[in-house]
């Protein structure tokens, strides 16, 4: 008697796949429209990030006006190059010579029109009276020009002032439109991240919930076949078992009835069975836990009869061991 049962093998239930179904469903996060929503606001303004400072509309300007306060020349007053002074000379010269003209010309008269050493020196000082006013001139056109280098001065200082109250005008104005930038990234951040942050925690609720709904769900119907199973092996022992005793009654009922022969004609069916072999024992075990009852019968009906069949089936059933090949088809261990 070998054990069958229509479910030697557990296959999962309907109930067991459809949670299986919707453990696999709910395995996988997808972002909400929400969270992409505040993802595509929070791209759209980095990407309208506030350029970096590059001097704005003045800084080109006011660092001209800077190079030229700092690297300008000392003052120097050069007479020979001052225009006004030379105005001053060819004036001063041109009405030297002619007061130097007229005076030899009214002493001449005196002498009755002839020229003498008298008029020559009066008109040679009539002509240096003009040169000493050009000379006493002078410290004036210095203090004009000085005046002008210093005039100078005041206006490169006036217009780097100018200058530097528009950049920081301009400066104040982009610092603030950073602020706003990154007060405004600052605040798409965190509200991406924390409707992100919500979002997967959602998932992972319903992925925890639906994974447990799955392992309860088959651990349940596991447990069902399982019992149904050992129930079964378990009626099957007892049968085997009763089986064997009315085997064993039988032959000993047979030995009594044939009491007037002797012991050894009486033994003599099992004294002249031989022992099977090692390997037949292994081969048999093999063949019952792979095929079952129907591959241990076919290799019993192969076995020639001059050995103990009896011994050959009797190790396979003792030597299967139920509880490891339950461990091993649920663990898909062949």
């Amino acid at each position: 008697m070998a054990f069958t049962y229509k479910d030697r093998e557990y296959e999962k239930s309907d109930a067991v796949k459809r949670a299986e179904a919707l453990r696999d469903e709910h395995s996988r996060y997808t972002e909400s429209d929400s969270v992409k929503n505040y993802e595509a606001a929070l791209k759209n303004i980095e990407n309208n990030k506030v350029p970096d400072w590059n001097g704005g509309s003045y800084g080109a300007q006011m660092n001209d006006a800077l190079n030229k306060i700092l690297n300008r020349e000392k003052f120097s007053y050069d007479l020979n190059s001052d225009a006004l002074y030379r105005q001053y000379k060819d004036m001063y010269m041109t009405q030297g010579r002619q007061a130097m003209t007229d005076t030899i010309g009214q002493a001449s008269a005196l002498t009755g029109g002839y020229a003498n050493s008298y008029a020559a020196t009066a008109g040679n000082q009539a002509y240096q009276s003009y040169l000493q006013q050009l000379n006493n001139v002078i410290p004036e056109l210095y203090q004009l020009a000085l005046s002008r280098y210093n005039q100078e001065g005041s206006d490169l200082q006036n217009q780097y002032g100018l200058l530097a109250d528009r950049y920081n005008t301009e400066y104040g104005e982009y610092a603030d439109a950073v602020s706003r930038y990154n007060a405004e990234r600052d605040y798409a951040a965190n509200m991406y991240n924390s409707e992100r942050s919500f979002d997967y925690g959602r998932f992972a609720d319903d992925r925890n919930y639906y994974a447990d709904l799955y392992n309860n769900e088959q651990n349940r119907d596991y447990t069902i076949w399982s019992d149904a199973y050992n129930r079964a092996f378990t009626e099957y022992q007892q049968q085997l078992s009763e089986q064997q005793a009315a085997q064993q009654a039988a032959l000993e009922k047979a030995s009594l009835a044939a009491g007037s022969k002797s012991t050894g004609v009486s033994n003599s069916k099992s004294t002249s069975l031989k022992t099977p072999t090692s390997a037949m024992y292994e081969k048999a075990l093999k063949l019952y836990k792979t095929e079952g009852d129907a591959g241990l019968s076919r290799y019993i009906d192969s076995v020639g009869d001059e050995y103990d069949k009896d011994l050959i089936m009797q190790y396979a059933m003792d030597h299967f061991d139920l509880e490891g090949e339950l461990i091993r088809r649920l663990q898909g261990i062949k």
